[in-house]
């Protein structure tokens, strides 16, 4: 299993716009979902510096992550986005070793 990480800095009124507008878009939708590998995207916003957001994703495999980030797809989803990032994005990828799942409390 892979993770990514895509750290941005927008302006804070920004973010919560972003965030809804991919996830209504279609588009935008069937390009990651449809993805090879893909299995789950979370958004984060830092409470501590409201202007940083990261975008975590969890593949399958670096291979299937890259393959959708060099995709004309992908490529214009980031290109619809520049407008808002103050800033290029920095990019880190993992590969998972090891998982713990949370305990079920009764």
């Amino acid at each position: 299993m892979y993770i990514h990480f895509s750290i941005f800095k927008m302006k804070p009124e920004n973010i919560h716009q972003m965030v809804a507008a991919n996830l209504a878009d279609e588009n935008y939708r069937q390009v990651i979902q449809g993805a090879k590998g893909f299995r789950y995207q979370y958004a984060l916003q830092s409470d501590e510096q409201p202007e940083d957001f990261v975008s975590i994703s969890i593949w399958d495999s670096k291979a299937d992550a890259m393959a959708l980030f060099a995709s004309p797809g992908y490529a214009a989803i980031v290109g619809d986005l520049r407008d808002l990032l103050l800033g290029a994005p920095r990019r880190h990828g993992y590969e998972v070793l090891g998982e713990l799942e949370g305990l079920v409390r009764v």
